[in-house]
């Protein structure tokens, strides 16, 4: 029963320590239910994560997907590819893009095929069709929506 008592100090504690570090330095100081060492070091990686995700992680390239054209967009997916998924084989490769009106189709392999509609010169929508046989397969599948979020 003594954790449900501290349960909503806890919860308190973290969303103070990740959304505004100073006020959950002494909330942690004056109210954590752990002691000294932990309560500094759950702060620490807080505090850590707070300046990453504020000033570190809007520094990252940031790409206005509105505008990808067909060659830029298969140019990002085979370089998020060779740095995320290099040996999964799942480019997009170029030669066999099947391009029709404002459409393009590629079969990244024999199970895994992506289309895309393209207006105005840019990639609006992106279908993966993915019909696995085996697990490497799904892994591969999977792997290749995660590339197009990416």
């Amino acid at each position: 029963m003594d954790f449900l008592k501290n349960y909503p100090r806890v919860i308190g504690m973290f969303i103070l320590l990740l959304f505004c570090p100073p006020l959950g330095w002494l909330f942690t100081y004056k109210f954590s239910p752990y002691d000294k060492k932990t309560s500094w070091a759950i702060a620490t990686v807080c505090t850590f994560f707070f300046v990453y995700a504020v000033f570190i992680s809007p520094q990252h390239e940031f790409v206005d997907v509105g505008k990808l054209t067909r060659e830029s967009f298969c140019a990002r997916y085979n370089e998020q590819v060779a740095k995320l998924a290099p040996n999964l084989n799942i480019t997009i490769d170029e030669k066999n893009l099947q391009v029709a009106d404002n459409d393009f189709s590629c079969n990244i392999t024999d199970n895994i095929m992506m289309t895309a509609q393209v207006k105005e010169d840019f990639v609006r929508e992106v279908v993966v069709t993915a019909a696995p046989k085996t697990t490497d397969e799904s892994f591969q599948a999977l792997n290749c929506y995660g590339l197009v979020i990416a």
